[in-house]
């Protein structure tokens, strides 16, 4: 799966002017031109994208809101703050999201960014419990078993 990113409801357009997306997350709220009047222009200006899925990304996640974006020609909304960066960072040291296990990860990881004594406890376990041989062993096998992350990934 390939991903791109703009940081604007104009930005957004121009990207599609140039490419074609399968799906579009479209913040509610952007600089420029907010994620409403981009889908706007969407709808009414590229007809190949009528049956695109935008999913608006938004703070506000009342019903009222909700039916406000699907009359604006949204598809559905995620309310945020999503985790995209944990996400991210999992799919890029190769975790498949259809292992067992992985949104146990996925929210362990969120608990302790989120939570400082949680991330010091955390890591006073693993210190205590690594020594210099095995931390060098561990480089050399996998963290999650059936992956293997890089050590400089460590």
């Amino acid at each position: 799966m390939k991903t791109d990113t703009a940081l604007s409801g104009k930005e957004a357009i121009e990207k599609i002017k140039k490419k074609h997306y399968d799906v579009i997350f479209m913040d509610h709220m952007m600089p420029e031109m907010d994620g409403v009047e981009t889908t706007r222009i969407i709808r009414e200006s590229f007809r190949d994208y009528d049956d695109v899925p935008i999913i608006a990304l938004t703070a506000n996640a009342m019903e009222e809101s909700r039916s406000m974006l699907l009359v604006e020609g949204m598809n559905d909304f995620i309310a945020k703050p999503i985790e995209i960066r944990v996400t991210n960072l999992i799919h890029d040291l190769g975790v498949p999201a259809h292992i067992k296990g992985y949104q146990f990860l996925r929210e362990a990881i969120i608990l302790a960014v989120e939570n400082e004594e949680m991330i010091n406890a955390v890591t006073k376990i693993m210190m205590a419990s690594l020594s210099a041989s095995r931390i060098a062993s561990a480089a050399s096998k996998p963290l999650i078993p059936g992956i293997s992350i890089s050590r400089s990934a460590i």
